[in-house]
């Protein structure tokens, strides 16, 4: 086998091993990204939570039904 041929095929491993390595690279980047977003998206969803809570108690303090008022009273620390 002379060196040119044995040159080729050592390219030839190289491009491969570059190819998978970029391959690997570029699925990586994406479950960073969906993960990322995953993340992104489980944040938004706790935020809504945590606004339409806080809606709620601010409605029931200032709600004048009974519905409220055993949490309105308890909230603003008024004995029964």
């Amino acid at each position: 086998m002379g060196n040119d041929s044995k040159h080729a095929l050592l390219l030839r491993g190289l491009k491969q091993r570059c190819h998978r390595r970029q391959a690997r690279v570029h699925k990586m980047n994406r479950e960073a990204t969906e993960r990322q977003e995953q993340h992104n998206e489980m944040l938004s969803a706790m935020s809504e939570r945590q606004a339409r809570e806080e809606r709620r108690l601010k409605e029931a303090i200032a709600s004048p039904s009974n519905e409220y008022e055993g949490c309105r009273r308890s909230l603003l620390g008024l004995a029964y």
